[in-house]
């Protein structure tokens, strides 16, 4: 014997819709009119709800926002240089950046701009071209090897790339040359 006081169902009509209504049983669940169990559609209804339905999508987006690795939201930065940032050098002969991560080498500029230069005042920024780029350490290190050494003066390595997320990043390194 099953007791149920009220139960949620679904009831096809004569043109085949559809139709919700409460049964009341103290007895033996009858199936005779119904295409499925009372006790599966009156569950059904009760786990569909709207406020259910968004509960369980807050619940999924949590989630997967938890389970996304934190490399992912990373961002690409330089993590070593040689010249250091705010070093000073005597004469280098290359420029070394190593990256956070491994780079795709068409997604990466570079430029060396000398800022200032000892004994001259106002001093424009002055691009540096005469070097060439090697890539090395599965694409994280950056070499930018010059045919001349630089020259006494303050430097800025500019730098743009975009990482593994598709971000572009910027960012300088800074150092002098005595």
């Amino acid at each position: 014997m099953f007791s149920i006081t009220r139960l949620h169902a679904l009831r096809e009509n004569h043109d085949g819709i559809y139709i919700s209504h409460d049964c009341r049983f103290t007895g033996n669940i009858r199936l005779g009119r119904f295409r499925e169990t009372n006790f599966l559609l009156f569950w059904k209804d009760k786990l569909m709800t709207f406020s259910n339905v968004l509960k369980a999508g807050a619940y999924a987006l949590a989630v997967a926002t938890a389970s996304v690795p934190a490399i992912s939201m990373a961002h690409t930065k330089v993590v070593a240089s040689n010249p250091a940032q705010g070093a000073s050098v005597s004469k280098p002969k290359n420029v070394t950046m190593t990256f956070s991560e491994a780079l795709l080498p068409p997604t990466v500029a570079a430029s060396i701009v000398m800022t200032a230069m000892p004994g001259m005042k106002n001093h424009q920024p002055m691009v540096i071209r005469n070097f060439t780029a090697a890539w090395s350490n599965g694409n994280k290190t950056l070499t930018l090897n010059l045919r001349k050494p630089l020259q006494a003066g303050t430097y800025e390595v500019r730098w743009q790339a975009a990482g593994a997320d598709g971000h572009r990043m910027k960012g300088t390194v800074n150092f002098t040359v005595r």
